[in-house]
């Protein structure tokens, strides 16, 4: 997320929709002997994910640095993989 800064970023999740939201605005002013130019590039963006039944958004953590957001959201205890073994067929030889 370059150019966004921390308070112009909004993480929000409700159930197991987690939306990322936020705007950017940049001014940028020139000056020389004979061009003066002055540019201004503003916009909004929202992205929304839907997570997974064991996403534990209780302990999620994010992090914003360098233009780079991090957010780690972990599994909730017990709901981890299970193995199924796989029976042979009843009633053949």
């Amino acid at each position: 997320l370059p150019g966004v800064k921390r308070e112009d970023l909004e993480i929000s999740a409700t159930g197991n929709r987690l939306q990322i939201s936020g705007k950017r605005e940049r001014e940028q002013e020139t000056k020389t002997e004979t061009v003066f130019s002055y540019e201004r590039e503003f916009g909004s963006f929202m992205r929304a994910f839907t997570l997974p039944a064991s996403a534990d958004i209780e302990h999620a953590k994010s992090e914003l640095k360098d233009g780079v957001l991090t957010l780690v959201i972990p599994k909730k205890a017990g709901m981890q993989a299970k193995k199924i073994a796989v029976g042979s067929p009843t009633g053949k030889s």
